[in-house]
C-alpha cells in the first residue's frame, strides 16, 4: 500500500474509493481519546496521465480545509473473495470517461442489493454543491434507466459490484475526462459531505432519484396512498374497483417500479371524462422500459425481475386501461351520427 503523497507515476482511467469510518471503538480506545480518522482509499488500474492530474487537483482542493480524512493508495482495484474490511463506510469505482459531457451515477448491484439511497444522495449533493448537474444510470430517460439497471445484472461484475456483495455500501460514478478540474472539485466535495458521517445511515436501496432528490421508500409510499386515495374518491361511483386495489397492492410490493409505471396511468384515470387516446398514453412508461430492458438483455445483461411484484404491475396496468378505455367519451361525431340514423 501506498500513500498519495507518493502517487504513482502510471496514468489512470478507472479507479475506486472507498471512504471507511470506524464504525465501532472498543473501549480503551475511546478511553484514550483516539478516534481514527476517516480514510479515502483510491485503487488505480493503469492508463493515461488523467490519474495525476486529478490526484494533483484533488490534493490540493482538500488542503483547503481541515478533514479527518487519510489518502491511501491501493495496489488492487477492490477486495475480492475476503470478507468486508471492518469500518468501510464506502466505496466508489470512479470511471474518466472522454464521450462524457456531464458525470453520471451508475448504481452498483450485489446479491439482491443495489447501491444505497444515502450514498446516491451524497453524491448527488455534492455535484449541486459545486453547481454541477449529474445524471443517474442514463441522460436521455434516468427514471427508466434506474429500472433497468434494478431488473439486470452485468456478467462481468466491476470493482463496485464485487465490493457491494462483500457487504461495502458502493456505487461507480463516471467523470467527464475534458473537465478534470470539475471532477475533482466534486470527489473534494463529497469527501467533505461523508466525512461528517461517523457510521453507517440506514442501508435503503428502494429509492428513485427524480427533480435533483433522492426519494427512499417511505417518500413513493406517501405518493402512491395520496394518488390511492384521489382513485377512490373519484372513482367511488364508476366501474373498476378491482383495478383501484391492484394499484395499491402493487405500489406497496414494489412502490419504485410503482411510482415510474404506475403513476400516469393512475393520473390519468382520475380524469374523466377524457380522450380515449390518453388511456394508451397512459402506457409509454412501460413501453420503454420493455423496450429498454430487452436492449440489455440483447447486450448479455441478466434478468433479475421478481415474478410477483412484475405480475401486479402488469395486472394493474391492464386493469386501469382496460377500466379508462370503457368509460371513455364516445366522440362527439359518432354520437350526433347515432341520433339521427334513430
Amino acid at each position: 500500500m501506498r500513500r498519495l503523497e507518493r502517487p504513482a507515476r502510471a496514468g489512470v482511467e478507472l479507479f475506486a474509493l472507498a471512504l471507511l469510518a470506524l464504525s465501532t471503538f472498543a473501549p480503551a480506545a475511546a478511553s484514550a481519546g483516539g478516534e481514527k480518522p476517516l480514510e479515502i482509499w483510491l485503487a488505480p488500474s493503469p492508463a493515461g496521465e488523467a490519474w495525476d492530474v486529478l490526484i494533483k487537483s484533488l490534493l490540493a482542493d482538500l488542503e483547503r480545509t481541515p478533514r479527518r480524512h487519510r489518502l491511501v493508495l491501493l495496489d488492487s482495484e477492490a477486495p475480492a473473495g475476503e470478507p468486508a474490511p471492518e469500518g468501510v463506510l464506502a466505496f466508489f469505482e470512479i470511471h474518466l470517461d472522454r464521450a462524457l459531457e456531464t458525470p453520471r451515477i451508475e448504481l452498483a448491484a450485489g446479491g439482491e442489493r443495489s447501491s444505497p439511497g444515502w450514498l446516491v444522495h451524497a453524491v448527488v449533493q455534492a455535484a449541486e454543491t459545486v453547481g454541477l448537474e449529474i445524471d443517474v444510470v442514463d441522460a436521455r430517460s434516468s427514471w427508466i434507466g434506474q429500472l433497468v439497471a434494478r431488473s439486470t445484472r452485468c456478467r462481468l461484475a466491476g470493482p463496485a459490484h464485487r465490493a457491494l456483495a462483500l457487504g461495502l455500501p458502493s456505487l461507480g460514478l463516471r467523470l467527464p475526462a475534458e473537465s478534470i478540474a470539475d471532477g475533482s472539485r466534486q470527489l473534494a466535495a463529497l469527501a467533505r459531505r461523508l466525512d461528517a458521517l461517523d457510521g453507517h445511515p440506514v442501508f435503503e436501496d428502494q429509492f428513485l432519484v427524480a427533480f435533483g432528490r433522492v426519494w427512499l421508500r417511505r417518500d413513493l409510499y406517501w405518493l402512491g396512498l395520496a394518488l390511492w386515495l384521489v382513485l377512490y374518491w373519484r372513482g367511488r361511483r364508476l366501474p373498476g374497483r378491482e383495478s383501484r386495489w391492484l394499484f395499491l397492492l402493487a405500489w406497496l410490493v414494489t412502490p419504485l417500479f410503482g411510482a415510474v409505471l404506475l403513476t400516469l396511468p393512475a393520473l390519468l384515470a382520475t380524469w374523466r371524462p377524457a380522450p380515449r387516446w390518453l388511456g394508451w398514453a397512459a402506457l409509454l412508461p412501460p413501453a420503454i422500459y420493455t423496450l429498454r430492458l430487452g436492449a440489455a438483455l440483447l447486450g448479455g445483461a441478466r434478468l433479475v425481475v421478481a415474478s410477483l411484484p412484475a405480475l401486479l404491475v402488469v395486472a394493474a396496468l391492464a386493469a386501469f386501461l382496460w377500466g379508462y378505455v370503457r368509460t371513455a367519451p364516445v366522440p362527439a361525431t359518432k354520437t350526433r351520427g347515432r341520433d339521427q340514423a334513430a
